[in-house]
């Protein structure tokens, strides 16, 4: 297995990571239960590391296709620029989750609207990291990219190139 299969499949743990932590958060703060938050926070955590394990092998990847001619260096330079905001945020939410998750074990008291806080992190760490997956998407499928250079679909290219003949 080399180090691109690696880093498709580890790039779903922040994402994913962040919008079901996010789901169990909500609950635990709907339902006031220490439990249901404190799993979300375990959550975030795993899901940072996902995205160092995504941005670790983002490298090896990187070389593995850069070499090829349907490949814009452009975007895998965007991609690479936005995946380090995204880890940025991702470790920020970590850090922020095991601090809360360390008082409440301790049951030292910790302020309702944190939980809030913790959210909102939450909330702007899946925004980066759902966009720096798609930016990846769009490496390997250029038509998805929102920098496409033709204003045509392909079917109207399809269909264009039959009324020719």
């Amino acid at each position: 297995m080399d180090y691109t299969y690696v880093h498709l499949l580890a790039n779903t743990v922040p994402v994913l990571g962040s919008v079901i932590g996010m789901i169990v958060l909500g609950i635990g703060i709907y339902n006031e239960s220490k439990a249901t938050i404190n799993a979300s926070y375990i959550i975030f955590i795993f899901g940072a590391l996902g995205a160092g394990i995504t941005y670790y092998t983002g490298k090896w990847a990187e070389e593995s296709i850069k070499n090829y001619s349907d490949i814009s260096l452009a975007t895998i330079e965007q991609h690479k620029f936005i995946a380090e905001g995204a880890l940025v945020t991702l470790i920020i939410l970590a850090l922020v989750s095991a601090y809360a998750l360390w008082y409440s074990v301790k049951k030292y008291p910790l302020s309702r609207n944190f939980n809030y806080v913790v959210l909102a992190v939450a909330f702007v760490s899946f925004a980066i990291s759902a966009a720096t997956a798609g930016l990846g998407f769009s490496i390997r499928h250029p038509e998805v990219s929102p920098q496409q250079e033709s204003n045509e679909s392909p079917m109207e290219e399809v269909q264009y190139e039959e009324m020719k003949e």
